[in-house]
């Protein structure tokens, strides 16, 4: 059986839409192949070029993680296809129906979810270079966890010196935000938790404006990644 899904074509910056979807969609036109043959190429990886009889199964699955700036060729016959991932980070599916004088198949080009997207500016930027950096975003979800009921309570974390004293001299007219009644957890909970919200406040940053966005190079780090919705993001505009 063929399946037949119908969406209009979308196309969405990783850093403009924090509800964004996985996107599933067909390609409106079936593809013709002579030769009862196609073959699939993505960017990322030129010189690997493999090619799938039409006759041979009813559907063909292959994909390849997302990556900036990453398209797929397809070609068929004499013809061919180019399909761009336009959902980084997360899912992009898109259904194809190829035919033969032998045949017909049903293809599924998948580009998968990723936690993270490096560009080659910044992979050339950095290679052989270690860096030692506190993100400012990651600090104040530091600050945030430990002076919250949940981080007061717990054991696992330094709070002492003159840091700490410093911090919380500075957020205490700050204490009455509903920030850090949303942050207030069972110790069973706690330490799911605790990571949740603090790791994956390492994957936003503030502009120059001071607004706070979500986006490349990570998007993810640890938790439940069903759409990248970790706690930070769920709490981010109390943050």
């Amino acid at each position: 059986m063929f399946r037949f899904i119908f969406l209009t074509t979308l196309t969405i910056a990783a850093n403009s839409i924090l509800g964004q979807r996985a996107i599933e969609k067909d390609y409106p036109k079936t593809l013709w192949a002579s030769n009862d043959s196609f073959a699939v190429k993505f960017s990322n990886d030129p010189n690997f070029v493999p090619s799938f009889r039409i006759s041979e199964r009813d559907t063909t699955d292959m994909g390849t993680d997302g990556a900036t700036d990453l398209s797929a060729m397809i070609f068929f016959g004499k013809d061919s296809v180019r399909i761009a991932y336009q959902n980084l980070p997360l899912d992009q599916v898109n259904w194809f129906n190829i035919q033969s004088p032998k045949g017909k198949t049903l293809y599924r080009l998948h580009f998968n979810r990723i936690n993270s997207a490096f560009s080659q500016d910044y992979i050339k930027q950095n290679t052989n270079k270690i860096l030692v950096d506190l993100p400012e975003v990651y600090e104040l979800a530091n600050i945030i966890w430990t002076l919250s009921p949940s981080g007061q309570r717990a054991n696992n974390l330094y709070k002492q010196g003159a840091y700490y004293e410093k911090v919380k001299q500075y957020f205490k007219t700050y204490l009455a935000h509903p920030i850090f009644k949303r942050l207030d957890f069972s110790e069973n909970d706690y330490m799911e938790k605790y990571y949740d919200f603090r790791e994956n406040s390492f994957a936003f940053r503030f502009t120059k404006s001071n607004k706070l966005v979500w986006g490349q190079p990570y998007f993810y780090v640890v938790g439940n990644d069903k759409n990248f919705n970790s706690l930070f993001k769920q709490l981010l505009p109390l943050i």
